[in-house]
This record gives C-alpha cells, sequence and structure tokens, in this order.
C-alpha cells in the first residue's frame, strides 16, 4: 500500500489588495475622494454667496462713509471669491481624481496627490492669508466705534481688539486644519515601503 503523500498544493500569490498593508489605498483613496467631492461644490457654490453676504452687512451701515467701505469690502470680497473659486475648484478636481486613480492602483496617482498636496498648502496658505485681511476689512466696517451706542473709547478699543485676536487665532487653526491632509500625504507616499508597494502596481 502506497502510504505517500500528494505533494502540497500551492496556493497563489496574493493580489496587491490581499498583501499585508493593502487597506492604506482604499483609505486615502476615499478620503481623497470625499474631500475633493465638498471642496468642489463649495467652489462650485460660494460665489453665489457674495449677494447674501451684502445683505447682511448692509443693515450695521449707517453713514455714506459706512457704505463706500461697504462697496470696496464688496468689490474685494467678489475679487478673491472668484481667484478662490478658481484654484481650490481645480485643486478639488486634482485630488479627486488622485483618489480614484489610487483606488484603481494606478502608479501615477500618489504623484498626482503628492503635486496636490504641494499646491494646496501653497495656494490654501495664501488665500487663508488673503481671507484674514478681508475679514480685518469686514471688522472695521461692523465694529462700533466710540460714540455709537454709549460705547466709550476703551470699549470700543477693547472690542476691535478681541475681534483682531478672533481673526489671528481662526488664521492659525485654519492653515493648520489645511496642512494635515498634505503633509501627511507627502510623508506617506516617501515612506519607503510604500514607494516598493507602488512599483509593483
Amino acid at each position: 500500500m502506497d502510504t505517500t503523500s500528494p505533494p502540497p498544493v500551492s496556493s497563489p500569490p496574493p493580489t496587491p489588495a490581499q498583501s499585508k498593508g493593502g487597506v492604506w489605498k482604499k483609505v486615502i483613496g476615499i478620503i481623497s475622494i470625499i474631500f475633493g467631492s465638498l471642496a468642489l461644490l463649495q467652489s462650485a457654490t460660494a460665489p453665489f454667496m457674495i449677494p447674501f453676504t451684502r445683505k447682511t452687512m448692509e443693515p450695521s451701515v449707517t453713514d455714506d462713509a459706512g457704505m463706500e467701505k461697504l462697496d470696496a469690502y464688496m468689490e474685494k470680497m467678489t475679487s478673491l471669491s472668484m481667484m478662490s473659486a478658481v484654484i481650490l475648484g481645480t485643486l478639488a478636481l486634482l485630488l479627486l481624481i488622485g483618489g480614484i486613480l489610487l483606488l484603481k492602483q494606478k502608479k501615477i496617482a500618489p504623484t498626482l496627490l503628492m503635486v496636490w498636496a504641494a499646491l494646496k498648502m501653497v495656494a490654501g496658505g495664501f488665500l487663508n492669508y488673503k481671507n484674514y485681511l478681508l475679514m480685518q476689512d469686514q471688522f472695521a466696517i461692523l465694529s462700533p466705534t466710540a460714540g455709537v451706542e454709549g460705547l466709550g473709547a476703551a470699549e470700543a478699543e477693547a472690542i476691535s481688539n478681541i475681534t483682531s485676536i478672533s481673526a489671528m487665532i481662526g488664521l492659525i487653526v485654519g492653515t493648520l486644519w489645511l496642512m494635515a491632509f498634505p503633509i501627511f500625504l507627502l510623508i506617506w507616499f516617501n515612506r519607503r515601503k510604500i514607494k516598493e508597494e507602488i512599483q509593483g502596481w
């Protein structure tokens, strides 16, 4: 009686999706698609909010000088909103495409996402600063001045300082939030292990 055991059947090598650590492509890809879609939607709708901003601010303007400041502010806001829509809309589209290609394991996907990350930090930081300056103009129009509604010089100055500090905090927090995902992508895709895995796609 032959007791020789049959040779073990070798299992096929795991596919990239089955290999250890393959989950990161889905996670980053899905996050990129979600962020890109939301940013694209925001860029497309932001210019339509300009008229509502004016209607909100107009009741606070009580004289001709204030109205001139409001007109100048709205001109700056319109220009910045249109520029932001074009820049951020383009970046959002790049992020969306990069996320889709990453899910499909295309070698170009990491390059697209790293290009997006670098451009996002530069363009986003610039636009954040421009929005901060625009917010300062808004505060100058809306903030009460001494002699208005019984406010003294000290009270008016205190309110102005508080709004300025709030705007600065918003700028810092907004910039940190803006750069979190781009910095992560730049670090992740430059890891040696990840580079080696991408070469196998």
